[in-house]
């Protein structure tokens, strides 16, 4: 509630929920694909979106969560990526999402 997580893109939405880093042991992105919506804050304004793809960092260095999100936010934004996130078999989703977001 106190950060909200929810982001609104064309025709979709996702979560990329994150901790500040000097909270991390570790860095790891977490890629959750769920069977049905399920309800987040909007984190531009008042209200909830329904998503089913959250990603979640957690980030050792501020720098790197900055490159995270904003390679994120390119790519996200084609919906294409982001229904492969979703329904390619999870090695190859994993695959791309390392191809594209982490190289």
């Amino acid at each position: 509630a106190e950060y909200p997580t929810g982001i609104e893109l064309e025709g979709y939405s996702i979560a990329i929920p994150h901790c500040d880093s000097e909270h991390a042991n570790q860095p790891a992105i977490y890629i959750i694909r769920l069977p049905d919506a399920i309800p987040v804050n909007r984190a531009d304004e008042d209200g909830i979106l329904w998503v089913r793809l959250v990603v979640n960092l957690i980030v050792t260095d501020p720098a790197d969560q900055l490159r995270l999100l904003k390679s994120l936010f390119n790519h996200l934004q084609n919906e294409e990526f982001y229904q492969n996130l979703l329904t390619l078999p999870v090695d190859d989703a994993k695959a791309l999402f390392v191809s594209k977001i982490i190289q």
